[in-house]
């Protein structure tokens, strides 16, 4: 059995998109409320609640502007 550790290298300022990718490991939440992604898999998710300082660790495609 493999393991795959998916550790950040880079780290940038997101603008939430509809449309642009943001690929990404993982990503800090700066301000709490809900966020919307598509995962690297296809999946739409919406997390609630979310509490500022808090590291969301998902392989995400888009951070969505819409339900963010």
């Amino acid at each position: 059995m493999s393991i795959l550790f998916l550790t950040p290298t880079h780290a940038a300022e997101v603008t939430p998109s509809d449309t642009a990718p943001n690929d990404c490991v993982g990503f800090y939440v700066g301000s709490g409320g809900d966020i919307a992604v598509t995962t690297e898999g296809g999946d739409d998710v919406t997390f609630r609640n979310t509490v500022a300082g808090s590291i969301i660790s998902i392989r995400v495609h888009i951070i969505k502007s819409t339900g963010t």
